[in-house]
């Protein structure tokens, strides 16, 4: 089984902020298969101020298999010329 962390608890793991879903994430690190999606990605990114923590996000989740979920209309409104290529996953 697959786990797919939702944004909100990245958010609040690379915040530091301890709840049972980011000690559940800490617990399972390194053993489960967890995947993320672009969508949540961006919007990860996007909620980090400081540059050095934007780039450690970044490489952490970039570990992770990923998967597309938004829509190319979306990234084509974000202005990122998105195309959705392959099948639909791989790594950031």
């Amino acid at each position: 089984m697959k786990v797919m962390v939702d944004t909100s608890v990245w958010a609040d793991y690379f915040n530091g902020t301890v709840t049972p879903r980011t000690d559940y994430l800490h617990e399972i690190l390194g053993w489960a298969p967890i995947v993320t999606g672009d969508l949540i990605v961006f919007e990860v990114l996007r909620g980090l101020a400081a540059d050095a923590d934007w780039e450690a996000a970044r490489l952490a989740l970039g570990k992770f298999r990923g998967f597309h979920i938004a829509s190319s209309a979306f990234w084509r409104d974000w202005g990122f010329g998105y195309a959705r290529v392959g099948t639909g996953e791989g790594h950031w």
